[in-house]
C-alpha cells in the first residue's frame, strides 16, 4: 500500500546536488519536461507580474520576487527529507 502525503508549507532549506532533470524516474518523459522546463524558464525571464501572480498563486510582489528564482541550480533533496510538517516530523 502506499499513501500520498501532500508537501507542507514548512520546508528544510538547501540539499545534496543541483537540479537535474535526467534523475528523474521515467526517462522516456525527458523531452516533454524539458520543453516544460524550458518554457517555466523563459516564463520567469520575461517577468510579468500579472502572469506570475497567477502562476505563483500571490498577490505581493515581494512574495512574487522571491520565488521567482532559476531552479536549475537550485540544490535538492528527496522530498521525505525537505519537507517539515507535522505528519513528516512523525514520520521521522
Amino acid at each position: 500500500m502506499k499513501i500520498l502525503l501532500a508537501p507542507s508549507e514548512t520546508k528544510r532549506p538547501g540539499g545534496a546536488a543541483s537540479f537535474n532533470l535526467s534523475t528523474l524516474l521515467f526517462e522516456s518523459l525527458l523531452p516533454h519536461r524539458t520543453k516544460l522546463l524550458h518554457t517555466y524558464i523563459n516564463v520567469l525571464q520575461k517577468g510579468d507580474m500579472q502572469i506570475l501572480s497567477k502562476m505563483f498563486g500571490l498577490k505581493k510582489e515581494s512574495d512574487i520576487l522571491h520565488h521567482k528564482k532559476d531552479i536549475i541550480h537550485e540544490l535538492t533533496m528527496k522530498a521525505i527529507e525537505r519537507y517539515t510538517g507535522v505528519a513528516f516530523d512523525y514520520l521521522d
